[in-house]
């Protein structure tokens, strides 16, 4: 469940987390949105996975489509946290 979710990732935080995967093929818009809200809110890159391991998954192809804006901020947060840190 979300709540739980949002726990969780608090106490992740505290440990050190500095990110999620918020874009999956798997994931259904309503859960990418809330992973979207809950990385702004709490200060956490987003990054994005396609689950592509080669040939053993077949039925994944490589990559997912975001919009040009997300693709650019996530470049973005990658660039901003190696030249700065967390």
């Amino acid at each position: 469940n979300m709540n739980q979710m949002e726990l969780l990732l608090d106490e992740l935080i505290y440990y050190g987390l500095d990110g999620i995967e918020v874009f999956h093929y798997t994931q259904d818009p309503v859960y990418t949105n809330f992973l979207m809200d809950l990385a702004s809110r709490k200060g956490l890159m987003i990054s994005a996975g396609s689950d592509y391991h080669g040939k053993n998954k077949p039925f994944v192809t490589f990559g997912i489509s975001l919009k040009k804006e997300i693709a650019d901020n996530i470049i973005s947060q990658f660039k901003d946290f190696k030249d700065f840190g967390r």
